[in-house]
């Protein structure tokens, strides 16, 4: 019988802001993420839950695109600053890429590795990192924990401008300079300049690899 692989991202919604009342406003922002989410096709996303409030899990049974996914979630996030008086917001995010647990009687067991994995390094994520990658796999481990530190780190550093432009390039996965400066109203030379300095291109391209290495591997 052919393996078959699921992907779960586990994540806490965090600002800068460290008086915010974690209510209403950080539930708002997690359900209009999460229908963002949820609107790619090529993510498969298969379910999503909600805890405390400020924390959520996304388990997608086709995890080819589960960086670019994770990618989408904090520019979407960060692209909101300013937005609900937060001075800034982002996320911290858990992935993990693991074979379905062959022995469950639910494909979405809570007993699947990946979901325990995920949960975990959440909790033991280093305080001066946003995003984590885990699997038992070694080919995946070697390979896509380096990336995601990468991601992590340009990611992190971008502005919300940058943020802005990164996001609507993942929301095609492509890189279109007419059609970004249309959505962000935006000049073509003031969306070159972003470009260029935020790294979009080649967070794209070296998505679009990932998503290739991943399909090879599972």
């Amino acid at each position: 019988m052919e393996n078959r692989y699921m992907g779960v991202i586990t994540g806490d919604l965090v600002t800068s802001m460290g008086g915010l009342d974690r209510g209403i406003t950080y539930s708002q922002i997690a359900t209009t993420m999460l229908k963002e989410v949820t609107r790619h096709d090529w993510y498969g996303v298969s379910k999503t839950e909600f805890f405390r409030g400020d924390s959520f899990q996304i388990t997608v049974e086709s995890p080819q695109s589960i960086l670019e996914m994770a990618a989408f979630i904090r520019t979407y996030l960060i692209s909101l600053t300013d937005v609900y008086e937060l001075t800034k917001l982002d996320a911290r995010l858990s992935i993990s890429i693991e074979m379905l647990n062959k022995y469950s009687q639910y494909d979405e067991s809570a007993y699947e590795v990946a979901y325990i994995l995920s949960g975990r390094n959440l909790e033991t994520m280093h305080k001066a990192k946003n995003m984590v990658f885990n699997s038992s796999h070694k080919a995946l481990m070697f390979s896509l924990s380096s990336i995601t530190n990468l991601l992590d780190n340009t990611i992190t550093m971008l502005s919300k401008p940058q943020a802005e432009i990164l996001k609507e390039a993942l929301d095609v996965m492509d890189v279109n300079p007419p059609e970004l400066a249309k959505k962000a109203q935006k000049s073509r030379q003031n969306i070159h300049k972003i470009i260029e300095r935020s790294g979009t291109e080649r967070v794209i391209e070296s998505l679009m690899d990932c998503r290739k290495y991943i399909t090879g591997i599972i």
